[in-house]
Order: C-alpha cells, then sequence, then structure tokens
C-alpha cells in the first residue's frame, strides 16, 4: 500500500507511515466509510448552513423509540400522529411507522425549504472543516 501523502511503499499492517509520519488509511476503512456515505442522507439549512443526518438506522430508531425520535428530530406533526395512531391501534402501528420514517424525515426536511446536501456525514464535513 503506497501512501497518499508521500507515495513511499508500506506495509498494510501499520497505521502510520514511517518516511513522512502522516497516518495511513487501510481500503477497508475507506470501504466502510464510502457504504456510510451511500447510505446517510444529509439535508442542509440554506439560512444558516445546519446540515442534520438522516441515516440508515432510522429504522431503528423508530421501532425502538417511536414519537421520541421524530421529536429529537423536531417532526412534531408526526410525533402527535404515531402516537394518536399507536393509541388508536393499540401498539400495531409500531411495527408499521419504522418502514416509513426515511421518507418521512426527508418530506419534512424539503418542505422546510433544506436542501439535500451531497450524502456526507455530518462529522466528516465538520473534521474536513478544521
Amino acid at each position: 500500500m503506497d501512501c497518499p501523502h508521500c507515495g513511499a511503499q508500506n506495509v498494510p499492517s501499520i497505521d502510520r507511515c514511517p518516511a513522512c509520519g502522516q497516518e495511513v488509511r487501510h481500503d477497508r476503512i475507506m470501504q466502510n466509510e464510502q457504504k456510510r456515505q451511500i447510505l446517510t442522507e444529509a439535508y442542509k439549512n440554506p439560512a444558516n448552513g445546519y446540515l442534520e443526518e438522516v441515516d440508515s438506522l432510522v429504522f431503528i430508531w423508530t421501532l425502538l423509540f417511536g414519537p421520541i425520535y421524530f421529536a429529537v428530530k423536531g417532526v412534531w406533526r408526526h410525533v402527535v400522529a404515531s402516537f394518536l395512531i399507536a393509541v388508536l391501534t393499540f401498539g400495531v402501528s409500531w411495527f408499521i411507522y419504522p418502514f416509513f420514517a426515511k421518507s418521512i424525515l426527508r418530506t419534512h426536511y424539503l418542505r422546510m425549504g433544506w436542501v439535500k446536501a451531497s450524502g456526507i456525514p455530518q462529522r466528516i464535513i465538520a473534521d474536513q472543516d478544521t
């Protein structure tokens, strides 16, 4: 594996280049980050530049926390709706609602005027700014 900084030949098991001392990222780590970027959608508030991440785990978070997850994300219409539907269906809707959670969040951000970012997670963008 070649060092991306200085081009020196390195052993795949090391974390730092012996020639320049820079961190060497392995292909597996880079592939995992690329998969994460594909599975993550980010929406940007054009007024202040804030990014909100909608990742692939939204299904699990909605299944586990229901309206609490929507409250954290600020989707108050679905906080109330999911709670009322759960009461009316005796909790059966908790097993159906998670299938629609990602599209609910996507629609919410787009209706508020946010724009879809390039799909880069917020923490990676924050690392690039520093």
